[in-house]
């Protein structure tokens, strides 16, 4: 029975976060709080430039009363008897109920799952000696679980006992969350919990070093990078300060500890708000009500992947998802840039399971080739104007900057694009100054718990009307400002992590504007074992 107290107190700090985030701190789990709209508005209006002061004033209270309305019909209220939990079983799955009891969690709305047959039956013997003998125990995997049944969940708690991705083909981690994510298990808002693990030199040198390069190929592009010596909480990326690729793995591999857990987050951010929901609509009919596909504009933008392989290897800074999936993909071609990660097997079967287990299907071409087709769509490049159907086309044509006011970033059609896609693709939206990070020593291995707090943002994608009729609704001058105030919340969440793929410009104040800030992740806590 493992009952390391370090894993006791991980336990308890991440049960008692996740219920608070969804009970009595709801309405601050969202990435657009009931009140931003009220607030911002009353900022304009004291402001001293005339011109914003005026077009703020279009807002008017009942609009304001109507979307918070609709806000509270979206977001609602829980206690903590209204949440429903999934989790890990291992074999004492009372040590997790215990805890979740305390906090008014009924055992009644638990599930949880355990696919080893040995620890399966462990784990029954011990739930029907404890106070808890009438709890659902499932003898499979999570993931298979969700194939077949539609159940949502308030907080999902994936305490694996294995790095997020490696070589070993039993290492299923990532695979978990994507199906997960595909299925849209987690009710709006609600917690996924993840705790992953990181092999020491001493007991796995060679999977360590090749994380390494995993790592350092994903990161390498960002835009920017955690720092913990920083004010801000980032620096600029590798690129900035003249690195090559090989300058930063070096860095990476030096200290691996730190990047890792900056790794696990990205990922899980960018899955969860562009990856997952990316190939999903990609591979759905319904994005051909936003965009026409042919056999002459689908040579076009292939054509404009390829010259990201062979190319543009330099713009990473602006194209990082086209970068790394790039580089994944074809690593074993750039023997003179990328000599580093050849002739390594521990990383070629790690970097098969990352795309693999990325993909809800496991297709790694379509999977990789559906997210950066639609990046390149949503750039904004006239030459990709013909993909647009005709209503949109036909808007595009007469949508110009002089549509809307312009506070402080300049509205154009590719952004009101995004959100119709994203309107369609519903992709989780991960709350950045909200969640939370720990680490610990689990006897001797690192753990880095996330606890990301995710919301579909529907308060936003929903009070626009649909792609035929979006000409409408951006048309109205209080739908419109609404909408962008909003939108501006949400844009302040991802401008440190996805400054060119997610809501680029569409700022309406400053990021450094108070209370209207940029939000950086709180830094990763350590857990230390009581003395």
């Amino acid at each position: 029975m493992y009952k390391e107290e370090v894993k006791n107190i991980a336990r308890e700090r991440v049960i008692t976060e996740s219920i608070k985030a969804l009970t009595i701190n709801r309405s601050n789990s969202t990435l657009s709080r009931k009140t931003y709209v009220r607030e911002l508005k009353k900022y304009f209006l004291q402001e001293k430039h005339i011109e914003d002061k005026f077009f703020a004033n279009f807002l008017k209270e009942d609009e304001i009363n109507k979307w918070e309305n609709f806000y509270d019909s979206i977001v609602q209220t829980r206690e903590a008897k209204n949440l429903k939990v999934a989790y890990l079983s291992g074999p004492n799955p009372e040590n997790d109920l215990r805890e979740m009891f305390k906090h008014g969690i009924l055992p009644e709305n638990v599930w949880a799952f355990e696919s080893d047959n040995k620890v399966y039956n462990n784990a029954i013997m011990s739930a029907l000696n404890s106070e808890f003998p009438f709890i659902k125990i499932i003898n499979g995997s999570i993931d298979s679980f969700l194939d077949f049944s539609p159940q949502k969940f308030d907080i999902i708690y994936l305490d694996f006992c294995q790095p997020i991705i490696n070589k070993g083909k039993n290492n299923k981690t990532l695979k978990v969350i994507t199906k997960i994510l595909d299925k849209h298990s987690l009710n709006s808002p609600g917690i996924l919990i993840t705790n992953v693990s990181l092999p020491t030199e001493e007991q796995d040198k060679e999977s360590r070093n090749a994380i390494s390069k995993l790592v350092a190929t994903y990161l390498y592009p960002k835009a920017f990078q955690e720092s913990d010596t920083s004010p801000s909480g980032f620096i600029d990326n590798a690129m900035a300060y003249g690195d090559e690729f090989d300058d930063f793995l070096n860095k990476v591999s030096k200290n691996l500890d730190s990047f890792y857990g900056t790794f696990v987050s990205r990922l899980l951010i960018d899955h969860a708000s562009i990856i997952c929901p990316y190939n999903r609509l990609m591979s759905s009919k319904i994005i051909g009500k936003i965009f026409t596909f042919n056999e002459n504009n689908l040579n076009k933008i292939n054509t404009k992947l390829k010259e990201f392989n062979e190319e543009y290897l330099g713009d990473a800074y602006f194209y990082p998802f086209n970068w790394t999936f790039s580089i994944l993909k074809d690593y074993k071609k750039f023997n003179d840039y990328l000599e580093s990660l050849q002739n390594d097997n521990d990383f070629d079967s790690i970097v098969i399971n990352f795309l693999t287990q990325l993909s809800n299907n496991n297709n790694v071409n379509d999977m990789s080739n559906n997210v950066l087709k639609l990046l390149v769509l949503l750039t904004g490049e006239p030459q990709f104007d013909e993909f647009l159907n005709k209503n949109l086309k036909q808007f595009n044509e007469k949508s110009s900057s002089q549509m809307y006011y312009q506070f402080c970033d300049l509205v154009l059609f590719p952004q009101i694009l995004e959100i119709l896609c994203r309107q369609l693709a519903i992709p989780y939206q991960v709350n950045i100054e909200k969640s939370k990070r720990w680490k610990y020593i689990a006897k001797s291995t690192p753990m880095y718990m996330d606890m990301m707090i995710l919301d579909e943002c529907r308060y936003l994608y929903d009070w626009l009307p649909t792609i035929d009729m979006i000409e409408s609704g951006v048309s109205d001058i209080q739908r419109q400002l609404l909408y962008r105030f909003v939108l501006d919340a949400i844009s302040k969440h991802y401008i440190n992590y996805n400054l060119y793929e997610l809501f680029y410009g569409t700022a309406v104040v400053g990021r450094g504007t108070k209370p209207f800030e940029s939000k950086t992740f709180p830094k990763r806590q350590l857990i230390n074992e009581p003395l």
